[in-house]
């Protein structure tokens, strides 16, 4: 895939793919003319994508792509850091979760005044 498609697939701009690339989050196969983009670094930026919006910052996302192992492989200290981020990040996303939905009662109320008031005025 070129750059484009895989923005479009992964709803990223062109720009923040390549700022990705540059800091080393995905690595892309050269090809004659252009870059090819695989199925696999689509699903790694949409995995970035997700992780960013739950709040991690580039280099704890970093951190957890370059553990390329499987968890057996690992050392206690490594476990109990990747569970520390990861209940990091959970807890900023069930606070984003009811910030979420309290926002959408607040806007859910207003329309419902909103059409009230055209109502009246019928």
């Amino acid at each position: 895939m070129t750059v484009r498609q895989v923005s479009k697939q992964c709803g990223l701009s062109v720009d923040t793919i390549r700022y990705y690339e540059r800091v080393g989050l995905i690595t892309v196969e050269k090809g004659s003319y252009y870059k090819n983009y695989d199925q696999q670094t689509a699903e790694t930026l949409f995995a970035i994508k997700r992780l960013r919006l739950a709040g991690l910052s580039i280099e704890e996302i970093k951190w957890l792509l370059s553990i390329d192992v499987k968890p057996t492989d690992l050392s206690q200290k490594q476990i109990n850091s990747i569970s520390a981020i990861i209940d990091k990040t959970l807890d900023r996303a069930k606070i984003y979760a009811k910030e979420i939905a309290e926002s959408q009662l607040l806007l859910e109320n207003m329309k419902n005044k909103l059409i009230t008031v055209r109502n009246e005025d019928n």
